[in-house]
């Protein structure tokens, strides 16, 4: 399901490159869960990577992934208190394996480096919501010790993020919460019988 999600994506891509390359300035693409590929996919992650590389060059893309459930989330919930309003934490290798994941950090071997094509970060917003976000980095690797200047696009990515709050469940997104209340089971079926 994730391999298909993100074809999606690059096909989207692929139509605006071809009819208009300057949408690509105006589009914020939002993905539901991390950009990541997992399993028989992960070998995806390099090909995406390349993708997002180019059009950071090339032209611009406005990417993030959001994750709601997992490890991280849990985190982020933890530190919420704790963090100030309109703070991002960048997810560093040395702090995901010190407080969120058990482990020791391995400088050659960072966090998820087979499967990712962005950098995790946790940002609250300036109500008070909690995202674990995941966005592309500028580069061919995963960043070992992010800085704000590896993801381009950031500040208006998390801006955005922010202006699509959503109060229908805690820290969501309009697009996201209408997409699955949209696909779900329960409120389809129901509605007809």
């Amino acid at each position: 399901t994730t391999l298909i999600e993100q074809m999606i994506l690059v096909h989207l891509i692929r139509i605006i490159m071809k009819t208009k390359p300057s949408l690509l300035n105006e589009i914020l693409f939002i993905k539901d869960g991390p950009l990541a590929f997992f399993g028989q996919t992960a070998n995806m992650h390099s090909p995406m990577r390349k993708l997002t590389n180019y059009l950071f060059k090339e032209h611009n893309i406005y990417l993030a992934g959001l994750e709601k459930s997992g490890p991280f989330v849990e985190h982020a919930d933890e530190i919420a208190s704790k963090l100030g309003l309109g703070k991002i934490v960048l997810l560093s290798n040395k702090y995901i394996y010190k407080n969120i994941l058990p482990g020791k950090a391995d400088d050659t071997s960072p966090y998820a480096r087979s499967s990712y094509y962005g950098g995790k970060l946790i940002f609250k917003t300036n109500d008070g919501g909690i995202h674990v976000v995941t966005v592309p980095v500028k580069d061919e690797n995963v960043v070992l010790s992010p800085k704000k200047t590896d993801y381009p696009n950031l500040d208006v990515i998390l801006s955005n993020i922010e202006k699509l709050r959503c109060d229908m469940y805690d820290s969501s997104l309009i697009p996201i919460a209408l997409v699955n209340k949209l696909v779900s089971l329960a409120n389809r079926p129901s509605s007809m019988i």
